[in-house]
């Protein structure tokens, strides 16, 4: 896993030096609220582990289904700034997946690490990532992705 993320951190820089930008701010997306109604187009039953999102037990979340993180809320705690992560990052998945990221294992890479640190600050800096994206690119109507 530790040498798929220097893999994917060269890739970015080698692409920044290019002046391509190796990240999914090329592509449109699409909030949570937005994945939780076209589901026809992914299994929502699909669990996170399926589609290679870790969530550490010790969180005792379980394997969430895309569903359940898509309407994950939040709360207190690491166990909280988790579940805000899981609804963003499950909206980023289903975005790289259906809206043509160039580098879905990216957005896999940066879920996991930031899960794998237990760390309140290190999810939530990853959620507003991901937030960011995931509310102000816009996506396109449901037809476009085939729902």
């Amino acid at each position: 896993m530790r040498r798929l993320g220097t893999l994917l951190a060269l890739a970015v820089l080698a692409a920044s030096a290019t002046g391509v930008t190796a990240s999914p701010e090329l592509a449109n997306c699409c909030t949570p609220g937005f994945w939780k109604n076209p589901t026809a187009v992914y299994d929502e039953n699909a669990t996170l582990s399926s589609v290679g999102i870790v969530v550490p037990a010790s969180l005792g979340l379980g394997d969430p289904s895309l569903i359940t993180a898509l309407n994950y809320g939040g709360g207190p705690g690491v166990k909280g700034a988790a579940k805000n992560l899981l609804r963003h990052g499950a909206a980023a998945y289903l975005n790289s997946v259906h809206l043509d990221f160039v580098l879905t294992m990216w957005v896999l890479e940066s879920l996991n690490v930031a899960l794998a640190s237990l760390d309140p600050d290190m999810m939530e800096a990853h959620k507003n990532h991901w937030a960011n994206l995931n509310e102000t690119l816009g996506c396109p109507d449901a037809k476009s992705i085939g729902a």
